[in-house]
């Protein structure tokens, strides 16, 4: 997998068949331990034990191992688009059958962006992907790596912290602000990566610096999620 992503397997491209729904011909059908809605649990369930989740995502590996492609077998103690989010003050929406989601924070005016704190590594919902993480390690002894914790991107996260509609004004009209937020999101999805790797290291555990598949090698890069023009701040985690 590693000549994959530094472009010297020429031979043939790297493929993977994942989580392509409820229904296959010819085979059994892959359950997404992240997306379904389908299974013994909801998705909240799952989410917020660790116990479940866990036999959710080694079920989905059994079932992806059955199928052609490049697999490398991993779990990932993802909560979706609110890590970040949450570590700064937003207030986390635990929906039933689905991800949990983001209320931006209520600010009065973006002036008080300029006094938003550095958060901790553990703050907001962090601390259980860490813990998750952990959680995982043991269970399976250390027999499986683990992925990054979901954190997506620089902009991705500001304008959920904001609001989107605030953030794409703000672009425009508070752009000071805007970078200073920019800056602190960066620096926590910066620190928050290397927590999780120290986690695994430590525990003698693979860590795979991307949230899903194709398996991305450690020391290749970080996987981010929707950016497109952020160049700097990804620069800065890559």
């Amino acid at each position: 997998m590693g000549r994959l992503w530094r472009l010297e397997n020429t031979e043939r491209p790297g493929f993977l068949i994942g989580y392509v729904g409820p229904r296959v011909k010819g085979g059994r059908p892959v359950r997404s331990a992240l997306f379904s809605t389908e299974g013994k649990d909801t998705v909240r369930e799952r989410l917020l034990d660790p116990a479940k989740f866990l036999a959710a995502q080694l079920e989905e590996i059994e079932g992806q191992s059955a199928l052609r492609g490049d697999l490398v077998p991993a779990l990932c103690p993802t909560l979706g688009v609110i890590s970040v989010p949450s570590a700064f003050g937003c207030e986390v929406v635990w929906w039933e059958r689905d991800f949990p989601s983001v209320r931006p924070l209520p600010l009065g005016d973006l002036s008080e962006v300029r006094m938003l704190k550095s958060p901790g590594v553990r703050d907001g919902e962090l601390g259980r992907i860490l813990d998750t993480t952990r959680f995982f390690i043991e269970r399976t002894e250390g027999g499986i790596p683990i992925r990054l914790g979901d954190i997506q991107g620089p902009i991705d996260n500001a304008a959920l912290i904001l609001g989107h509609t605030t953030f794409l004004d703000a672009v425009i009209t508070r752009p000071a602000e805007v970078h200073r937020l920019l800056d602190l999101v960066t620096d926590l999805m910066i620190e928050f990566a290397k927590a999780q790797r120290e986690v695994c290291n430590k525990a003698g555990v693979e860590f795979g610096p991307s949230g899903f598949q194709p398996w991305l090698p450690d020391g290749l890069g970080l996987s981010v999620a929707n950016d497109e023009f952020s160049v700097p701040y990804l620069n800065r985690i890559s």
